[in-house]
């Protein structure tokens, strides 16, 4: 049984291929790793059958187009929160529902003021297009940046 997937763990970087590596390329990468960390060829049993696990669980997860996605997901949703400042966390509850543009073309925003002064905005319908993703436990959060300044806000629901 292999592994379950830790969240901060890229299994590219466990395989050692680029994001962009082919079915091809994946079978080669494990082959290759699988011939290094096999627990027979090692001393250090442990050690060795761990990292065996890991590069399993790399190859299974990389080779699957769905697992794939998944995981792909979850790095950029890794990536996102590292390249980010995110000011706070803000429940949708707690958003206040303002209504922006003419009379021919009203939006429903949902706003939340920042430290700045500025102030966050979302759209209702960007908001319920992103609803089923918010939930998915492995989708990126939503983040909204503030309009003057670099902060930003994750939106949450009371689902997640």
């Amino acid at each position: 049984m292999t592994p379950s997937p830790s969240p901060t763990q890229d299994h590219y970087a466990i395989l050692g291929i680029p994001t962009t590596a082919t079915p091809d390329q994946i079978k080669a990468a494990y082959r290759s790793a699988v011939l290094h960390s096999h627990p027979d060829k090692s001393t250090t049993t442990t050690k060795s059958q761990l990292q065996f696990l890991s590069i399993q669980r790399a190859y299974e997860t990389l080779i699957d187009p769905g697992q794939r996605k998944d995981h792909d997901a979850t790095l950029a949703s890794q990536s996102a929160k590292q390249d980010v400042h995110i000011n706070e966390k803000v429940d949708i509850s707690d958003m206040d529902l303002v209504i922006q543009g003419d009379e021919e073309q009203q939006q429903s925003c949902l706003s939340w003021s920042c430290r700045c002064g500025g102030c966050y905005v979302v759209s209702v319908e960007d908001v319920a297009t992103q609803q089923g993703i918010i939930m998915h436990p492995l989708a990126p959060p939503l983040l909204i940046p503030c309009s003057t300044c670099s902060l930003y806000i994750q939106l949450t629901t009371h689902y997640t």
